[in-house]
């Protein structure tokens, strides 16, 4: 069985949690299965696939070749791991003319989909609006049992180390929780590194031997890095819209492989994560981290309960069962 893989970038960080990273492990415990790569689809190509995992379908050429594969018979498998119906504000497609011709763009591909995956409830729920929702299932973010074995923490050794990661998109965040760090700052004898987005306007006032930005690096690397830095807490700041609400928490996930306790917003699927340490503004982010810093009971506690949540439900080989059935489901029906 053919499997068609198009991803925005086959190597950043949604294709490793949303295409190939989990097919490329559920092809090892399927040697039906082979995967495909294909940049330039016509009908030659579209008929030697039997199944196209399309992640993240936004453009126009997008839309076409989602009919080249539907008129030549092939299942088509849509998936979105955030909310384009709704940009936040510091995406620079908000308000534009663009988010409107995706927003039609991705209601076409979906009217054409056997199958629509998301992340979230909340994703769902917003999918909902324009695609049948018998079309769309949840599957999970989950643990890369890869990545778990070579780069994950088996014991809480943290170094005193806050650390945060995120792209310009998070500037619209940072805006906000940029005073709860500072109180951090100021309050604890806590070092802080910054991956992928520093946040400026705070950052430029520390003593610069407290702090570090690493520009963002390979899906890999990013892993290994993480496991030599060992930090104490994983901070995800994130102003309350339609847009963050629909994230997954794969942040927790990350944090508890690096050994760190998370402290993210109180949105569904934060809340309900064991041992992550939600917040409701700005005032409590800054209390929680404090406290939570000045406890170290608590932290090993809080990342106890996380790594035994994740290794007995989270982990990529398990999550992966939903996508066997689902292509079993599409290669029957």
């Amino acid at each position: 069985m053919n499997i068609l893989v198009q991803a925005p970038d086959a190597t950043d960080p949604t294709s490793f949690y949303r295409s190939w990273g989990p097919m490329t492990l559920l092809q090892k415990s399927r040697p039906d299965i082979k995967l495909v790569e294909c940049h330039q689809l016509s009908w030659h190509s579209a008929f030697e696939m039997d199944i196209a995992l399309l992640q993240r379908p936004l453009a126009n050429d997008h839309v076409e070749y989602a009919r080249i594969l539907k008129k030549c018979g092939v299942k088509l498998w849509i998936d979105y791991d955030d909310n384009y119906l709704k940009p936040q504000m510091s995406n620079p497609r908000y308000g534009t003319k663009t988010e409107s011709l995706f927003n039609d763009n991705i209601k076409k591909i979906c009217d054409m989909a056997d199958v629509v995956t998301v992340t979230t409830k909340a994703l769902y729920d917003s999918y909902s609006e324009i695609v049948d929702p018998t079309k769309i299932k949840i599957i999970e973010n989950a643990c890369d049992d890869r990545m778990q074995k070579m780069y994950g923490v088996s014991e809480w050794t943290p170094q005193n180390i806050l650390y945060c990661r995120g792209t310009h998109v998070d500037l619209i965040n940072w805006l906000e929780y940029g005073e709860s760090l500072q109180k951090v700052y100021n309050d604890t004898g806590y070092n802080f590194m910054f991956l992928g987005f520093s946040p400026f306007t705070v950052t430029d006032k520390w003593d610069e031997k407290r702090w570090q930005f690493q520009p963002p690096i390979d899906v890999i690397d990013y892993f290994k890095f993480n496991q030599a830095l060992r930090p104490a807490m994983v901070f995800k700041p994130m102003v309350d819209n339609a847009f963050n609400r629909a994230r997954s928490n794969i942040t927790w996930i990350e944090a508890t492989m690096c050994g760190a306790v998370c402290v993210a917003p109180n949105f569904e699927q934060w809340s309900e994560a064991p041992g992550c340490i939600t917040y409701t503004d700005k005032k409590s982010a800054a209390q929680k981290m404090i406290s939570t810093l000045s406890n170290k009971e608590t932290m090993k506690s809080n990342w106890q309960k996380a790594s035994k949540y994740i290794i007995d439900n989270l982990m990529l080989s398990k999550i992966n069962v939903e996508r066997d059935i689902l292509i079993n489901n599409l290669q029957r029906s």
